[in-house]
C-alpha cells in the first residue's frame, strides 16, 4: 500500500484531517509507520477532546506494540513502547479522572511498569 514517502505523507495528512482513521490502515502499514500515523491520530483526537477514541487508539497501539515485541525488531518495539508512554504523558493531566483513560493507564502500569520507570 505505502510505496513511497509522498504517499505516506498523504496518508498522514488524511489521518490528521480525519479523512481516514488509524483503523482504516492495514495492520502491517500501521505498524511500519507507527511513528507518523499514531502521533497524528493522537494529536487529532486530543485536539478534538475525543477521550474515548483516544483510549481506543492507545489500546490499538498497545496491541501493535505487543505484536511487534513478539515478531518485529527490538528497536521498533522500543519505539512503540515509547510512543505509548508519550501518548499517556501527553494527556495525563488533561484526561485525568476519565474512567476509560484511567483504566487503560492502570492496566499498562500493571502489565508494563517499565514504561513508567517502575519495576
Amino acid at each position: 500500500m505505502l510505496e513511497n514517502d509522498d504517499f505516506k505523507q498523504t496518508v498522514a495528512e488524511w489521518i490528521y484531517r480525519g479523512k481516514v482513521t488509524i483503523y482504516d490502515l492495514p495492520a502491517e502499514e500501521r505498524r511500519e509507520y507507527y511513528s507518523t500515523f499514531y502521533i497524528l491520530a493522537f494529536r487529532r483526537l486530543r485536539e478534538h477532546k475525543q477521550i474515548e477514541e483516544y483510549v481506543k487508539v492507545m489500546r490499538l497501539l498497545w496491541a501493535d506494540w505487543s505484536y511487534t515485541k513478539l515478531y518485529g525488531s527490538d528497536s521498533e518495539a522500543q519505539g512503540m513502547g515509547k510512543k505509548l508512554f508519550d501518548a499517556y504523558w501527553g494527556v495525563e493531566l488533561e484526561f485525568k479522572g476519565d474512567m476509560q483513560f484511567e483504566a487503560v493507564v492502570q492496566a499498562l502500569k500493571e502489565q508494563h511498569p517499565e514504561l513508567f520507570g517502575e519495576g
